[in-house]
């Protein structure tokens, strides 16, 4: 079949949707760049409850550079190479049992660039991790990662999102999940990559938290978790941003308030 031949959709870019993936698919491992794993991720957007195939879409670069906040001129050049990555990378996807093999199935079953424009799909061996879900999905807003300077940033936000489940922190109330080092290197593909845990704390952890910190609907914290003197994991404290910037807004004032009730009490004492 001739590229024009093929039924296409226009991609559309409202970043309140919802992308929605299997969790097994967020536990999974793969090697995509940063801008490859938002239009990915910009695509699976696209997918609506009701829909039983994986449709084609067409993304128009200018847009999707204005969309990422990127300059376009850089991702110009930069599209023809991702479209010849996207077409040979894969996921390896596990379910669970560290006994059974992972599978390899590809990102894409097509993707194109020409004038301007990219042509995508989803690839049909992905169907069972991103139509229909009905439950072991996790879903966030496109807006929560579409700014995000570096795929470890998705990685580990996508994993924290998995772990929080029905949890959400709301402006009053915090919430802790905990992933295991091993985990994190596995999701991030990092496994023989900073072997030195400052390295990895450094290049990967802070770099991501530095990410949804800033941009995300969610303020994250983070510390160590040992078994005895090895540090094994870590312990992810999650609170809104709202709720977050309002406790930071609130504490100078109360110590304010502490200080001024001190000064009248060493008053009365003078007095």
């Amino acid at each position: 079949m001739r590229k024009t031949d093929i039924q296409t959709r226009q991609a559309k870019y409202d970043l309140e949707n919802q992308v929605v993936i299997a969790n097994d698919m967020i536990k999974g491992i793969s090697k995509l760049s940063l801008n490859e794993s938002k239009l990915l991720r910009t695509i699976i957007m696209q997918i609506k409850p009701q829909d039983e195939e994986l449709d084609v879409f067409t993304v128009k670069i200018k847009e999707f550079a204005e969309l990422v906040g990127v300059d376009k001129n850089h991702m110009y050049s930069e599209a023809d190479k991702m479209t010849d990555s996207l077409m040979s990378e894969v996921i390896r996807i596990g379910d669970g049992n560290p006994r059974h093999k992972w599978k390899k199935l590809h990102w894409v079953d097509l993707c194109e660039y020409d004038s301007g424009t990219i042509t995508i799909k989803v690839s049909n061996e992905l169907k069972p991790y991103i139509l229909g879900l009905q439950k072991w999905y996790t879903q966030y807003r496109l807006e929560d990662i579409i700014y995000f300077k570096s795929v470890y940033s998705i990685r580990i936000y996508e994993l924290i999102a998995m772990c929080l489940k029905d949890q959400k922190p709301y402006a009053d109330k915090m919430t802790e999940v905990y992933i295991s080092l091993e985990d994190l290197r596995k999701s991030t593909n990092t496994e023989h990559k900073y072997e030195r845990l400052s390295q990895f704390k450094e290049k990967v952890i802070n770099i991501a938290l530095r990410d949804i910190n800033q941009t995300s609907s969610y303020h994250i914290s983070v510390r160590d978790h040992k078994e005895g003197r090895k540090v094994v994991g870590f312990y992810f404290s999650v609170e809104s941003r709202i709720g977050y910037e309002y406790k930071e807004i609130q504490e100078p004032e109360e110590v304010i308030v502490r200080q001024m009730e001190l000064d009248d009490f060493m008053g009365e004492c003078d007095g």
